[in-house]
């Protein structure tokens, strides 16, 4: 990897999204919960690629990682809400 730009992609679609729609605050934490469940599958996946993972072991890994990111994500935003 060059450069550690790609980080910054998932905050930059939110904030996309959240500039170009009329969107309440619960849709908002809705687009942060798919995008950055989708940031971490797409990690998890990378991570078990270059582990040498294949196959059904690489989509076991990626949706793995996303339930975990799925779940850490939610209570972040619960918590936050706060």
């Amino acid at each position: 990897m060059a450069s550690g730009c790609g980080i910054a992609w998932p905050a930059l679609i939110v904030l996309a999204v959240g500039m170009s729609t009329p969107l309440g605050i619960t849709h908002v934490r809705a687009i942060v919960l798919i995008i950055g469940t989708l940031t971490l599958m797409a990690f998890a996946v990378l991570a078990s690629r270059r582990a040498g993972y294949l196959g059904r072991g690489l989509v076991i890994a990626a949706v793995t990682g996303g339930l975990i990111g799925l779940i850490v994500i939610s209570v972040q935003v619960v918590l936050k809400a706060k």
